[in-house]
Protein backbone atom coordinates (compact mmCIF):
# COMPACT_ATOMS: atom_id res chain seq x y z
CA UNK A 1 0.00 0.00 0.00
CA UNK A 2 1.14 3.79 -0.62
CA UNK A 3 0.38 7.09 1.26
CA UNK A 4 1.29 10.46 1.32
CA UNK A 5 1.46 12.84 3.70
CA UNK A 6 0.31 16.87 3.72
CA UNK A 7 2.18 19.46 6.32
CA UNK A 8 1.64 19.91 9.61
CA UNK A 9 -1.08 22.29 9.53
CA UNK A 10 -1.25 24.98 12.28
CA UNK A 11 -4.10 26.90 13.78
CA UNK A 12 -4.67 29.87 15.53
CA UNK A 13 -6.34 28.01 18.71
CA UNK A 14 -3.82 25.93 20.42
CA UNK A 15 -6.71 23.16 21.31
CA UNK A 16 -6.81 21.48 18.28
CA UNK A 17 -4.27 20.19 16.31
CA UNK A 18 -4.61 17.75 13.16
CA UNK A 19 -2.54 15.86 10.89
CA UNK A 20 -3.70 15.13 7.63
CA UNK A 21 -2.75 12.32 5.34
CA UNK A 22 -4.26 10.18 2.59
CA UNK A 23 -5.82 6.78 3.79
CA UNK A 24 -3.67 3.60 2.99
CA UNK A 25 -6.02 2.17 0.08
CA UNK A 26 -5.59 1.02 -3.16
CA UNK A 27 -6.69 3.64 -5.94
CA UNK A 28 -9.26 2.71 -8.56
CA UNK A 29 -8.74 4.64 -11.48
CA UNK A 30 -11.62 2.63 -13.73
CA UNK A 31 -14.43 5.67 -13.28
CA UNK A 32 -17.39 2.36 -14.20
CA UNK A 33 -16.03 0.65 -11.02
CA UNK A 34 -18.72 0.89 -8.40
CA UNK A 35 -15.69 2.44 -6.11
CA UNK A 36 -16.43 5.52 -8.32
CA UNK A 37 -20.03 5.35 -9.08
CA UNK A 38 -20.88 3.44 -5.48
CA UNK A 39 -18.46 4.36 -3.03
CA UNK A 40 -20.89 2.79 -0.53
CA UNK A 41 -20.87 -0.82 -2.23
CA UNK A 42 -16.97 -1.26 -1.41
CA UNK A 43 -14.85 -1.83 1.40
CA UNK A 44 -12.78 0.19 2.84
CA UNK A 45 -9.50 -1.40 2.50
CA UNK A 46 -9.82 -2.03 -1.50
CA UNK A 47 -10.22 1.56 -2.32
CA UNK A 48 -8.41 5.37 -1.91
CA UNK A 49 -10.81 7.07 0.20
CA UNK A 50 -11.91 10.69 -0.55
CA UNK A 51 -10.99 11.74 3.15
CA UNK A 52 -8.15 12.78 5.24
CA UNK A 53 -7.88 12.05 9.00
CA UNK A 54 -7.44 14.41 11.78
CA UNK A 55 -6.03 14.30 15.02
CA UNK A 56 -7.65 16.58 17.71
CA UNK A 57 -6.47 16.79 21.42
CA UNK A 58 -9.37 15.16 23.32
CA UNK A 59 -10.02 12.79 26.80
CA UNK A 60 -9.35 10.44 27.55
CA UNK A 61 -6.95 10.40 24.77
CA UNK A 62 -6.29 11.96 21.37
CA UNK A 63 -8.88 11.85 18.79
CA UNK A 64 -9.08 10.66 15.35
CA UNK A 65 -11.67 12.66 12.94
CA UNK A 66 -12.26 10.95 9.44
CA UNK A 67 -12.65 14.47 7.53
CA UNK A 68 -14.43 14.51 3.60
CA UNK A 69 -14.82 18.20 2.27
CA UNK A 70 -17.28 18.98 -0.40
CA UNK A 71 -16.24 19.67 -3.46
CA UNK A 72 -17.98 22.80 -3.59
CA UNK A 73 -17.30 24.75 -0.28
CA UNK A 74 -20.53 24.23 1.82
CA UNK A 75 -21.77 25.26 5.25
CA UNK A 76 -23.30 21.99 6.22
CA UNK A 77 -21.70 19.08 7.70
CA UNK A 78 -22.85 15.16 8.23
CA UNK A 79 -21.62 13.44 11.17
CA UNK A 80 -21.25 9.90 10.56
CA UNK A 81 -21.73 7.29 14.00
CA UNK A 82 -20.05 4.14 12.64
CA UNK A 83 -21.19 0.70 14.59
CA UNK A 84 -19.28 -1.53 17.60
CA UNK A 85 -17.23 -2.85 15.32
CA UNK A 86 -15.12 0.58 14.57
CA UNK A 87 -14.13 2.47 12.38
CA UNK A 88 -11.66 0.00 10.26
CA UNK A 89 -14.42 -2.72 10.06
CA UNK A 90 -16.10 -2.62 6.51
CA UNK A 91 -17.16 0.73 4.31
CA UNK A 92 -17.26 2.77 7.03
CA UNK A 93 -15.43 5.73 5.08
CA UNK A 94 -16.72 4.64 1.79
CA UNK A 95 -20.13 5.51 3.35
CA UNK A 96 -18.80 8.80 3.93
CA UNK A 97 -17.50 9.59 0.47
CA UNK A 98 -20.52 8.74 -0.73
CA UNK A 99 -23.02 10.71 1.61
CA UNK A 100 -20.22 13.78 0.36
CA UNK A 101 -20.55 13.04 -2.83
CA UNK A 102 -24.82 12.90 -2.79
CA UNK A 103 -24.79 15.73 -0.85
CA UNK A 104 -22.50 18.31 -1.51
CA UNK A 105 -22.12 18.46 2.20
CA UNK A 106 -18.92 18.04 4.68
CA UNK A 107 -18.91 14.67 6.24
CA UNK A 108 -17.05 14.03 9.45
CA UNK A 109 -16.25 10.07 11.48
CA UNK A 110 -15.32 10.91 14.55
CA UNK A 111 -13.22 7.79 16.50
CA UNK A 112 -15.27 7.26 19.60
CA UNK A 113 -13.11 4.13 20.46
CA UNK A 114 -9.90 5.60 19.68
CA UNK A 115 -7.29 3.86 17.89
CA UNK A 116 -9.57 1.84 15.05
CA UNK A 117 -10.74 -0.27 18.24
CA UNK A 118 -14.12 -1.90 17.98
CA UNK A 119 -15.45 -4.63 20.27
CA UNK A 120 -13.08 -7.65 17.97
CA UNK A 121 -10.06 -5.97 20.09
CA UNK A 122 -11.71 -6.40 23.46
CA UNK A 123 -13.27 -10.40 23.18
CA UNK A 124 -16.05 -9.64 20.31
CA UNK A 125 -19.08 -11.75 20.83
CA UNK A 126 -20.13 -14.73 22.47
CA UNK A 127 -22.34 -16.51 20.57
CA UNK A 128 -24.47 -17.99 23.32
CA UNK A 129 -24.35 -14.68 25.76
CA UNK A 130 -23.67 -11.92 23.35
CA UNK A 131 -20.47 -9.54 24.27
CA UNK A 132 -17.82 -10.87 26.03
CA UNK A 133 -17.22 -9.95 29.86
CA UNK A 134 -14.05 -7.92 28.69
CA UNK A 135 -16.31 -6.52 26.05
CA UNK A 136 -18.75 -5.10 28.91
CA UNK A 137 -15.96 -3.67 30.76
CA UNK A 138 -14.58 -1.99 27.85
CA UNK A 139 -17.89 -1.00 26.14
CA UNK A 140 -19.35 0.28 29.85
CA UNK A 141 -16.67 3.68 29.23
CA UNK A 142 -19.05 4.81 26.27
CA UNK A 143 -21.22 6.78 27.80
CA UNK A 144 -23.52 9.45 26.56
CA UNK A 145 -21.55 12.10 28.26
CA UNK A 146 -18.31 10.68 26.37
CA UNK A 147 -20.18 10.40 23.28
CA UNK A 148 -21.43 14.30 23.60
CA UNK A 149 -17.94 15.19 23.98
CA UNK A 150 -16.75 14.24 21.53
CA UNK A 151 -19.28 15.02 19.17
CA UNK A 152 -18.52 18.58 20.68
CA UNK A 153 -14.92 18.37 19.85
CA UNK A 154 -16.01 18.26 15.58
CA UNK A 155 -17.69 21.45 15.90
CA UNK A 156 -15.05 22.35 17.71
CA UNK A 157 -12.72 21.30 15.08
CA UNK A 158 -14.67 23.02 12.12
CA UNK A 159 -14.85 25.96 14.10
CA UNK A 160 -10.73 26.01 14.32
CA UNK A 161 -10.59 24.89 11.26
CA UNK A 162 -12.28 27.89 9.63
CA UNK A 163 -15.39 26.33 7.90
CA UNK A 164 -18.45 27.97 8.92
CA UNK A 165 -21.15 25.24 8.90
CA UNK A 166 -24.73 26.32 9.78
CA UNK A 167 -26.62 22.98 10.21
CA UNK A 168 -25.36 19.36 11.20
CA UNK A 169 -27.22 16.29 10.77
CA UNK A 170 -25.94 12.74 11.79
CA UNK A 171 -26.19 9.09 10.79
CA UNK A 172 -25.73 5.80 12.41
CA UNK A 173 -25.34 2.50 12.43
CA UNK A 174 -26.21 -0.25 15.31
CA UNK A 175 -24.12 1.71 18.14
CA UNK A 176 -24.35 4.55 16.49
CA UNK A 177 -27.84 5.25 16.39
CA UNK A 178 -27.82 5.20 20.30
CA UNK A 179 -25.23 8.24 19.47
CA UNK A 180 -27.57 9.59 16.71
CA UNK A 181 -30.25 10.20 19.59
CA UNK A 182 -28.08 11.54 21.99
CA UNK A 183 -26.69 13.90 19.15
CA UNK A 184 -30.45 14.49 18.65
CA UNK A 185 -31.15 15.86 22.48
CA UNK A 186 -29.27 18.56 22.19
CA UNK A 187 -30.66 21.00 19.72
CA UNK A 188 -27.17 20.55 17.91
CA UNK A 189 -28.09 18.94 14.86
CA UNK A 190 -30.74 19.36 12.40
CA UNK A 191 -31.89 15.82 11.68
CA UNK A 192 -30.66 11.97 12.39
CA UNK A 193 -30.83 8.95 10.44
CA UNK A 194 -30.53 5.55 12.57
CA UNK A 195 -29.59 2.23 10.35
CA UNK A 196 -30.22 -0.73 12.26
CA UNK A 197 -30.02 1.32 15.07
CA UNK A 198 -29.19 -0.49 18.88
CA UNK A 199 -29.99 0.97 22.26
CA UNK A 200 -27.28 0.12 25.29
CA UNK A 201 -29.72 -0.98 27.89
CA UNK A 202 -32.25 -2.38 25.12
CA UNK A 203 -35.78 -0.91 25.44
CA UNK A 204 -35.02 -0.24 29.01
CA UNK A 205 -35.11 3.47 30.38
CA UNK A 206 -35.41 4.32 26.56
CA UNK A 207 -38.44 6.74 26.49
CA UNK A 208 -36.67 9.06 28.37
CA UNK A 209 -34.12 9.68 25.72
CA UNK A 210 -36.79 9.81 23.00
CA UNK A 211 -38.98 12.18 23.85
CA UNK A 212 -36.28 14.56 24.39
CA UNK A 213 -35.16 14.38 21.02
CA UNK A 214 -35.42 17.82 19.53
CA UNK A 215 -34.54 16.85 15.53
CA UNK A 216 -36.33 14.76 12.93
CA UNK A 217 -35.36 11.05 12.85
CA UNK A 218 -35.43 8.34 10.26
CA UNK A 219 -34.97 4.65 11.37
CA UNK A 220 -34.19 2.11 9.16
CA UNK A 221 -34.09 -0.80 10.62
CA UNK A 222 -33.46 -4.85 9.58
CA UNK A 223 -35.69 -7.63 9.40
CA UNK A 224 -34.17 -9.05 12.79
CA UNK A 225 -33.97 -6.18 15.07
CA UNK A 226 -36.24 -5.72 17.90
CA UNK A 227 -39.95 -4.66 17.25
CA UNK A 228 -39.43 -1.29 18.97
CA UNK A 229 -37.32 0.17 16.51
CA UNK A 230 -39.72 -0.79 13.44
CA UNK A 231 -42.80 0.88 12.39
CA UNK A 232 -45.55 1.50 14.81
CA UNK A 233 -43.01 0.06 18.01
CA UNK A 234 -42.42 2.42 20.78
CA UNK A 235 -39.57 4.85 19.51
CA UNK A 236 -42.52 5.86 17.24
CA UNK A 237 -45.27 6.39 19.01
CA UNK A 238 -42.87 8.23 21.63
CA UNK A 239 -41.50 10.26 18.70
CA UNK A 240 -45.27 10.93 17.74
CA UNK A 241 -46.29 11.82 21.62
CA UNK A 242 -43.75 14.46 21.58
CA UNK A 243 -44.73 15.65 18.05
CA UNK A 244 -41.11 15.08 16.54
CA UNK A 245 -41.56 14.41 13.07
CA UNK A 246 -40.11 10.43 12.33
CA UNK A 247 -40.40 8.26 9.42
CA UNK A 248 -39.62 4.62 9.96
CA UNK A 249 -39.08 1.80 6.61
CA UNK A 250 -37.90 -1.44 7.43
CA UNK A 251 -35.72 -3.98 5.72
CA UNK A 252 -37.25 -6.77 6.28
CA UNK A 253 -34.59 -9.46 4.12
CA UNK A 254 -31.70 -7.44 5.63
CA UNK A 255 -29.90 -8.60 8.93
CA UNK A 256 -28.63 -6.49 11.92
CA UNK A 257 -25.62 -4.24 10.54
CA UNK A 258 -25.66 -5.13 7.19
CA UNK A 259 -24.77 -1.24 5.80
CA UNK A 260 -21.61 -0.87 6.38
CA UNK A 261 -20.35 -4.79 6.29
CA UNK A 262 -23.17 -6.72 4.43
CA UNK A 263 -21.70 -9.05 1.70
CA UNK A 264 -22.67 -6.93 -1.55
CA UNK A 265 -22.14 -9.73 -4.01
CA UNK A 266 -25.57 -10.75 -2.88
CA UNK A 267 -28.26 -8.45 -5.30
CA UNK A 268 -30.41 -8.00 -2.41
CA UNK A 269 -27.84 -6.68 -0.10
CA UNK A 270 -26.42 -4.22 -2.49
CA UNK A 271 -30.04 -3.22 -3.09
CA UNK A 272 -30.77 -2.35 -0.05
CA UNK A 273 -27.28 -0.65 0.68
CA UNK A 274 -28.51 1.98 -2.22
CA UNK A 275 -31.60 2.31 -1.31
CA UNK A 276 -30.43 2.94 2.82
CA UNK A 277 -27.97 5.51 1.26
CA UNK A 278 -30.59 7.22 -0.92
CA UNK A 279 -33.27 7.36 2.10
CA UNK A 280 -30.18 8.88 4.19
CA UNK A 281 -29.12 11.81 1.84
CA UNK A 282 -33.20 12.26 0.67
CA UNK A 283 -33.83 12.71 4.73
CA UNK A 284 -31.01 14.75 5.62
CA UNK A 285 -30.97 17.22 2.70
CA UNK A 286 -34.36 17.92 3.34
CA UNK A 287 -33.89 18.32 7.15
CA UNK A 288 -31.07 20.18 7.63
Amino acid sequence: MHAFFVPLLILTKLSVFLILSNQLKHPNNNFNEPAKSWPALVIDSDVQNDGVEVTVLAEPSTMTIYHVQPSVPSKKAIIVNYDIMGINLGRNRAICDQLSRDTGYHVLMPDFFRNGDGVMNYGGFDLATGMTPEGLAWFSTMTSQRVLSDTDLVYQYMNDAGFEIESYGSTGYCFGGWVGFHQATTGKISAHVSAHPSFSGGEFGLENLVKAVQSPIMMLPAGNDPDYVKEGGNIEQWLEFVDQKVEVFEFPDMYHGWVPRGNVSIPEVERDVKLVMEKTVKFLMENM
